[in-house]
């Protein structure tokens, strides 16, 4: 006589449970529900390090500084020629000043 895990013929080479239809089932769902949310969580496009890491190597901020400095001169160059267009547009220097929120 068999247990309840193998028939009454002779010891099962697999567990049940490897072959259940339903349990397949819900195994490929679950799979697909897993993946559809790492998909979702994907990290934004770009470089991306990790945070941790990144705070305790010395030159961690580098890059950013670098991407932030260049950055800093295209918005100073369009600053400038955005206060040359206003002064040839006939503004006087108290109006940009005023548009800018900068006094004398």
């Amino acid at each position: 006589m068999g247990t309840a895990d193998e028939p009454a013929s002779g010891p099962a080479t697999e567990p049940w449970w490897d072959n259940d239809p339903e349990l397949q089932e819900i195994i490929r769902r679950s799979t697909e529900q897993l993946q559809r949310e790492i998909e979702a969580c994907a990290p934004l496009p770009g470089p991306q390090g990790d945070p941790v890491v990144e705070n305790l190597s010395p030159t961690a901020g580098l890059p950013q500084l670098t991407h932030i400095r260049e950055e800093l001169d295209r918005l100073q160059t369009r600053y400038e020629k955005a206060v040359l267009t206003a002064r040839n547009a006939g503004l006087s220097w108290a109006q940009i000043g005023t548009a800018l929120g900068v006094s004398k």
